[in-house]
């Protein structure tokens, strides 16, 4: 079985991704001092959403990977 994401993004969760110290220095490296915060929100929450439903879970490997180790 597998498990798929659809993800929903909060204003607050992207604020707190742009608030990371490395997140913020690539930012700047990017785009230098000059950009649009509201861009910058936009494009890091469509990243985000992407990534999330990009992203499966196959429940069974992981249930036998568990088993054999256990």
């Amino acid at each position: 079985m597998t498990i798929h994401f659809d993800p929903r993004i909060s204003g607050n969760f992207v604020k707190y991704v742009l608030g990371d110290d490395h997140v913020k220095e690539q930012v700047v490296k990017s785009f230098g001092d000059v950009y649009n915060e509201q861009d910058l929100h936009d494009l890091t929450k469509s990243i985000l959403i992407k990534a999330f439903t990009c992203f499966e879970v196959d429940i069974n490997s992981i249930i036998n990977n568990v088993k054999d180790k256990g």
